[in-house]
């Protein structure tokens, strides 16, 4: 049955599928569908979202961080939040694992959330909005007052085809906000980003925020220092210089904080207050998860676009100049397949050591996307390139290569809870299975976690 399902993949890869696919997404009947069911969801939930204040996060990489960020300061100044993410719902301090590998719940899901929420006493809500979300209409109806832009950079292109057409999506949400009647309208950009830079001055919004490093902002950074477990910053904002440290790492996080710092200002909580509740803000689940043990170093990150392992990577190497860097990490199946190259390209130019393996392939062979990403491989040595399809083999391979004062990233799964492989999947948490491999129970994990068919 397998063999199969990997045929039929094989089949849509290289014929109609391609060509039929696009026709069917940007279709009349696609969106109307989609739409209709938004409303649908809306009535049948008394239209949640209008009792509360709704705010939306897009962009490529740093949503996860800046909703949770949003929520984090918002729930300490003592305001009933939801946040709807990747990683989980909250409802207050009530936490509901995502688990459906979808950042975006579905209209009805979302519309129920937000229908408990509101009764639960939230007055805010914090939405991850996705491009796919966008797209689908799935936040059609949604009374969004305030939207905050992280980045822009090439992903999701098996979806959206072009770059354009992905920031296109994304300005839906803008678009919606700017045209609805509300009493306040807030837009928030990043500056150093083109498409902020852009989307700032062409959108009428009541307000706008920007913040940048580069680039002249109403908040900016200046004096950041870097540390494997917290960064240290001051934010200028008003001609004021306001120090700010917070237990996340990499200069991507003090974007993500500065966003966070300006929504909450742009909805008037004073900038002090805010910048008080930012410390005691952990990273989110797998989220450059960083622990040591063993004189060694490991990291678990989500990282799974070039940017964000780029990113990831030159903030262990400017920390850690003089230490072995050993990235293990992979590709998922059918998705953005120009990219896979340039991670490759990235991880063998920053990494020391590069085990390349398997992230989802689900129904595209693990060969096919292995290869694929391989290409830009070309530099290392066979002492230090390796590929180990299984990922659970190559995490067990690094650990036992590693020498001590090494540094272990395992990069593409996150928090994930499910490795889909090309045999079926299976509960697998990373974190869970390397503490299994440091303590030598790993023979022992699969036991209560068998390999289910894939649909």
């Amino acid at each position: 049955m397998k063999i199969v399902t990997i045929i039929i993949a094989i089949i849509k890869r290289i014929t109609w599928w391609n060509m039929l696919y696009p026709h069917i997404i940007n279709s009349t009947l696609f969106h109307l569908w989609h739409k209709l069911n938004a409303i649908i969801a809306s009535s049948l939930y008394s239209d949640p979202s209008k009792d509360m204040t709704v705010i939306g996060v897009t962009g490529t990489d740093g949503k996860t961080t800046t909703v949770n960020l949003i929520h984090h300061v918002l729930t300490e100044l003592g305001h009933k939040t939801v946040v709807i993410g990747t990683t989980w719902v909250k409802i207050g301090t009530q936490v509901y694992p995502n688990t459906t590998k979808m950042s975006s719940p579905n209209p009805y899901v979302l519309n129920k959330i937000l229908a408990e929420a509101r009764d639960a006493g939230c007055t805010y809500a914090v939405i991850e909005t996705t491009s796919h979300g966008l797209h689908q209409h799935r936040f059609h109806g949604i009374k969004y007052t305030t939207w905050v832009l992280t980045n822009i950079t090439a992903e999701h292109l098996d979806y959206h085809k072009t770059i354009d057409d992905y920031a296109a999506t994304k300005k839906i949400l803008f678009s919606t906000i700017a045209s609805q009647q509300v009493a306040s309208k807030i837009g928030i950009f990043n500056k150093d980003d083109e498409y902020g830079r852009k989307w700032s001055s062409e959108i009428v919004f009541d307000k706008v925020f920007d913040y940048a490093i580069a680039m002249n902002a109403t908040f900016k950074w200046e004096n950041i220092v870097e540390y494997m477990n917290r960064t240290d910053f001051d934010c200028r904002y008003l001609g004021k210089t306001y120090p700010v440290s917070i237990q996340l790492v990499g200069k991507f996080n003090v974007y993500n904080t500065l966003a966070c710092i300006c929504c909450c200002s742009g909805l008037w909580f004073d900038i002090v207050d805010i910048i008080a509740t930012l410390g005691s803000f952990a990273p989110v689940t797998g989220r450059q998860h960083i622990f040591e043990h063993d004189e060694r170093t490991y990291i678990i990150d989500f990282a799974h676009t070039p940017n964000a392992l780029e990113q990831m990577l030159w903030f262990i190497r400017r920390v850690n100049p003089s230490k072995r860097m050993i990235t293990i990490f992979g590709a998922p199946w059918l998705r953005d397949k120009f990219k896979r190259p340039q991670m490759g390209y990235i991880v063998e130019q920053l990494s020391d050591v590069v085990i390349l393996t398997e992230d989802d392939s689900l129904n595209e062979p693990t060969a096919w996307i292995i290869a694929d990403v391989a290409k830009w491989i070309t530099k290392q040595e066979w002492n230090n390139y390796y590929i180990i399809p299984e990922r659970d083999m190559a995490i067990r391979f690094a650990y036992h290569y590693s020498q001590p004062w090494d540094i272990i990233v395992m990069a593409g799964k996150g928090h994930e809870q499910m490795l889909y492989t090309n045999f079926g999947k299976r509960k697998f948490n990373e974190y869970e299975y390397l503490m299994s491999v440091i303590n030598d129970t790993y023979e022992e994990y699969y036991k209560d976690k068998p390999l289910e068919q894939n649909h």
